[in-house]
């Protein structure tokens, strides 16, 4: 039996190259991935795959399991870096999610390879992970040598764990992910505008390398004296300056998913002239909050800067001296050599944080810190910190939780605003405390109160030319789905001949994954409906384009919540039979008709379109599910957070 693991980013996947090394594979095998293009590909291509999301779901009795063993190992590591901490820190806290979600997969790996047969891992974006998988599949009795192959157009760059390359293998991801990610941000429309957001941080890059290089000739102490001062003057130049009484953490990429529930609150903020700032350390962030025009500061140098002065300090030489040792005495916890040098630079990485977040909360006259539900670093360990200065944190979830088991580990400010009752049931079951969730409503939901369907109707008329006297229909799926886009052509076809306006709106997920996937399914949708009118986005708002709707469809994805929240008949689609999880069976509660037959999804519209039949029921139904999902749904959910975070200030 063999074992390899191969990963690629983004679009860069070449199936040709995957093709000939499964060539010279030992048969039989099976290719394990988390990339549903490449397990429908391989699929169709009769070599026997599995997708990781089918063989893993995210709730159940495996999930359970699953999170359990990776619990256990998460203990042995807590207990590894015990001692590591920084002016009383424990520097730990700031990557203990991150590392779980590590164990989670590996421990999925194991459970695997523990069913004997040559596998091939096939993963989007490179993780240290693949090398413990490799580790793993030695133990178990497979040939495997520790290295992780990188698809890279015709080749495959081979990555290796020997002790030698860990620098090199963290430097070449952080520069393939960046590549990727400039690509995925901006898609094609490289406008004026985003070409000056890419030169300036391609500069800051550039400038980055330079300092980094002329730091290294000063003492420690000096460079931590200079960048301290340059993030007091980066405070100084914003409006908020030092008297800053709230701060948003945020690390993410998308912002439509963690930034959206937030603006309204820090808009009131703003209003009543109550300062506070936007903070992250991550460059995507940066990218994004650039291009989006938010006003934020950017720790990204600082954190880079003061992470390499810690690596060469005298504390951080002994820091790694110290974990080595303790490494060769603990060779038992599963993946702790192949992880190490991704743990220690988070280490470093946690340490550098540590002191910007002192210093800011030391000079600050915050009272209260803002998370929105991302789990990152820089987040976990502005709670951890923020506890230590008597500083309130609060976690904004960014939509209704799942019960997921990981999700019991993944939230740690001191109070966790929820959007309704549903939310707030969920946390109870995964085992947070009833005090310390508050069910508020959700303040991305607050304008859809003054949106007028209307009024809607004719801006997408301006921007779009969808005629506004016509009745719209909206597609808005979670994912593709096999043969979507053989039924979606003849929906088309029937919203023509009916006369209806179509859209069909891309979940965001493929504008960063799986993009050749997706692509594939709507050059087939257009290529099929060429001569029929129809709009296909990735990028139109949610808000505006469900307000102008009179019907809309989805499968099971959480936009039904605003679909029902807009009063909009609600349609859910499942032609491949799939199960749907309890949290997102609307029709449970009348608020959406299940459609398992496409024949009927067609009878169905023109019933509520032409013969409004259905309507009274989906209304009472829609009622149930608001009073579950929306506290109040009053539009004042914004409110009730700014009167909590904004009392602080008093």
């Amino acid at each position: 039996m063999e074992c390899h693991s191969l990963t690629f980013y983004g679009k860069e996947i070449r199936y040709s190259t995957l093709l000939e090394y499964l060539k010279n594979v030992e048969k039989p095998f099976r290719v394990v991935t988390n990339n549903l293009e490449v397990h429908n590909y391989l699929s169709k291509n009769e070599i026997y795959s599995l997708n990781l999301a089918e063989v893993f779901p995210e709730e159940g009795l495996l999930a359970e399991e699953t999170y359990h063993k990776a619990k256990k190992i998460l203990e042995q590591y807590i207990q590894f870096f015990d001692a590591i901490k920084y002016n009383g820190i424990d520097v730990f806290k700031g990557f203990e999610f991150l590392l779980l979600l590590q164990l989670f997969s590996i421990v999925k790996a194991k459970t695997l390879l523990e069913k004997p047969l040559s596998t091939v891992f096939v993963f989007e974006r490179y993780s240290p992970v693949f090398f413990a998988i490799q580790k793993i599949a030695q133990e178990l009795g497979y040939k495997s040598e520790l290295k992780v192959g990188f698809i890279r157009n015709k080749n495959i760059i081979f990555l290796k764990n020997d002790g030698i390359n860990d620098k090199k293998n963290i430097e070449f991801n952080a520069k393939i992910r960046t590549i990727n990610f400039v690509k995925n941000i901006f898609g094609g429309n490289f406008s004026w505008r985003n070409l000056n957001i890419l030169l300036k941080f391609f500069i800051k890059f550039l400038s980055l390398r330079m300092k980094k290089s002329s730091i290294r000739m000063k003492n420690f102490d000096t460079t931590i004296k200079e960048i301290l001062k340059k993030i007091d003057k980066k405070i100084e130049n914003t409006s908020a300056k030092n008297n800053a009484i709230c701060i948003l953490f945020l690390t993410a990429s998308r912002l439509d998913i963690y930034l959206r529930p937030i603006q309204p609150v820090l808009k009131k903020l703003g209003l009543q002239k109550i300062p506070y700032h936007i903070v992250t350390t991550d460059i995507s962030t940066s990218m994004m909050l650039s291009k989006n025009d938010e006003v934020f500061l950017s720790f990204f140098e600082e954190i880079n800067i003061l992470h390499d002065a810690i690596m060469r300090n005298m504390d951080g030489i002994h820091i790694k001296n110290e974990l080595e040792h303790r490494m060769q005495e603990h060779s038992e916890i599963i993946g702790l050599k192949e992880l190490f040098p991704d743990l220690l630079y988070k280490v470093y990485r946690s340490i550098a944080i540590t002191i910007l977040l002192e210093h800011i909360f030391k000079k600050m006259k915050i009272k209260t810190i803002v998370d929105s539900g991302t789990a990152e670093m820089l987040e976990n360990l502005a709670i951890e910190i923020a506890e230590k200065y008597s500083i309130i944190s609060y976690c904004i979830l960014p939509s209704p939780p799942t019960p997921s088991p990981i999700f019991a580990d993944g939230f740690h400010a001191k109070k966790i605003f929820v959007e309704g009752y549903q939310g707030s049931e969920v946390l109870q079951t995964l085992g947070y405390r009833m005090d310390k969730i508050m069910v508020m409503g959700g303040p991305r939901y607050d304008k859809f109160k003054n949106l007028n369907s209307m009024e809607s109707k004719i801006d997408l008329e301006k921007k779009f030319q969808i005629d506004s006297t016509k009745k719209l229909v909206v597609l808005a799926m979670s994912r593709w789905h096999e043969d979507d886009e053989n039924w979606i052509s003849d929906f088309i076809d029937f919203c023509n001949k009916k006369n209806y306006e179509v859209v069909i709106k891309i979940h965001p997920t493929y504008k960063v994954a799986s993009q050749n996937f997706s692509e594939n399914k709507v050059k087939a949708i257009k290529d099929k409906c060429k001569n029929l009118k129809f709009l296909i986005t990735y990028e139109m708002e949610i808000p505006t384009l469900f307000s102008a709707s009179d019907i809309v469809l989805t499968d099971w994805s959480s936009v039904g919540i605003e679909a029902i929240l807009l009063d909009k008949p609600l349609i859910q689609v499942n032609f491949t039979n799939e199960e749907i999880e309890p949290y997102v069976r609307y029709f449970d509660y009348n608020a959406s008709i299940l459609i398992k037959n496409y024949n009927e999804l067609e009878k169905t519209i023109n019933e509520i379109l032409i013969q409004s039949l259905h309507l009274e029921k989906l209304k009472n139904g829609r009622q149930t599910m608001i009073e579950k999902y929306n506290y109040l749904n009053d539009g004042k959910a914004s409110d009730r957070i700014f009167e909590i975070l904004s009392s602080h200030s008093m």
